[in-house]
């Protein structure tokens, strides 16, 4: 390191421009006083935040800002995100709305409408529609994370469970639910006060049925007086909230990790996906992502057409790749395809970083298994247990 200190201050600066944010966080801020000074420089730093994360002008981070982000990129997190539209319908009822697609845990998942692909669904960073997380919400995951961590008790939490029905919660449970259900199902089970510590995780194993089971009958409930949920037709469907509040918000996600899931006894699980982030509102019709309409092969994607491929991957089990990060706003980040039955899960490790406010799933088609699951319906639909991206959420303004 001091090796490092001692290059010219031209050679210093094209070194943190290509480290990653963990490495240049620990090689620049602690080494020595020399290479945090290039950290006070505002140009290098809006260089590097476009370098690793495609950033525009008008998100630059302060000096403040910048080293939380360093800090946090090394204990991500799934981002909280909100269902904002869907073309592809819900199945029956909205117990399987869109919102499932971006809920951790096992109890639902998104399924469509049936008798349509090339679905895009939006999701928009949470706190964009609901507001900031509030201090009390705040002490809350904190206990929660400690929870899950077998470390802490779960002090201050409203005891959900058990209730003999999910009507029975009051509105403010209910909202405190379903950010604790974002984090983890386990959240939901109540702390026994007489409980050691090191019996937690045993415990919480043991309970895993039940609370899946709640988990489910709780979102429904949510669902069911959502009454946000707006109808164009028997595909689209969308959640009022104000655009021009969220563009005008100086908050973005930035992520290097996304997972698509489809575990679950599911009679059509999603086989075919495109996953995209964006800084901007995108019209689900737009052409950058109706050109991906029936992209089921990764030779379909090798034109000027399409964004170029800086990766790929194939086993056995599925195929991905991912995309060179645009100069636009809006970003294609991986095209994927399961290939096995077996195969219920991708998680990917981005080769460069993303930053948005908005996340972009198409469903392009499902594998139909229709005929084992014993499901009877003339038309197929998709289904699509969870995706998420892991990261962090910045704010940016004075300091």
């Amino acid at each position: 390191m001091a090796s490092l200190s001692s290059l010219p201050a031209k050679a210093l600066e094209a070194v943190f421009l290509y480290l990653d944010p963990k490495t240049a966080f620990t090689a620049f801020i602690y080494v020595s006083k020399r290479c945090f000074g290039l950290l006070l420089s505002s140009d290098l730093r809006s260089q590097y935040m476009n370098l690793q994360f495609g950033l525009t002008q008008d998100y630059q981070p302060g000096l403040a800002a910048f080293k939380r982000l360093f800090r946090r990129e090394t204990c991500p997190r799934w981002i909280p995100l909100t269902a904002l539209l869907t073309t592809g319908g819900v199945d029956k009822n909205t117990h399987y709305w869109a919102q499932n697609m971006f809920s951790p845990g096992h109890h639902c998942a998104y399924c469509s409408n049936e008798h349509k692909n090339n679905i895009v669904v939006a999701a928009v960073l949470s706190e964009l529609v609901h507001g900031p997380p509030t201090p009390d919400l705040i002490q809350a995951q904190l206990l929660v994370s400690g929870l899950i961590r077998g470390s802490w008790r779960l002090r201050g939490v409203p005891a959900i469970l058990p209730k003999d029905s999910a009507e029975d919660l009051t509105e403010e449970e209910l909202v405190l639910t379903k950010e604790l259900i974002r984090l983890d199902p386990t959240a939901l089970v109540p702390w026994k006060p007489d409980e050691n510590a090191a019996g937690l995780n045993m415990w919480l194993t043991a309970q895993l049925p039940a609370v899946e089971s709640a988990v489910s009958l709780l979102y429904e409930a949510l669902a069911n007086r959502d009454t946000g949920i707006s109808y164009r037709d028997s595909y689209y469907m969308h959640l009022e909230w104000d655009l021009q509040a969220a563009s005008m918000a100086k908050v973005l996600f930035f992520t290097r990790t996304v997972l698509v899931s489809r575990f679950g006894k599911w009679s059509c699980p999603v086989e075919t996906f495109l996953i995209c982030i964006s800084e901007d509102f995108l019209e689900a019709e737009s052409p950058e992502l109706v050109k991906f309409n029936d992209i089921l092969q990764v030779t379909d994607l090798k034109s000027p057409n399409f964004p170029e491929i800086i990766h790929y991957s194939e086993t056995n089990f599925h195929i991905y790749c991912e995309f060179q990060r645009s100069s636009a706003q809006f970003h294609p980040v991986i095209w994927g395809k399961f290939k096995s039955k077996q195969d219920v899960e991708l998680q990917v490790e981005l080769k460069q970083g993303f930053a948005g406010k908005y996340v972009y799933v198409k469903l392009i088609n499902p594998e139909n298994r229709m005929r084992e699951m014993g499901d009877r319906s003339e038309f197929t639909n998709i289904d699509c247990r969870f995706v998420g991206v892991r990261g962090s959420v910045e704010r940016f303004g004075p300091e």
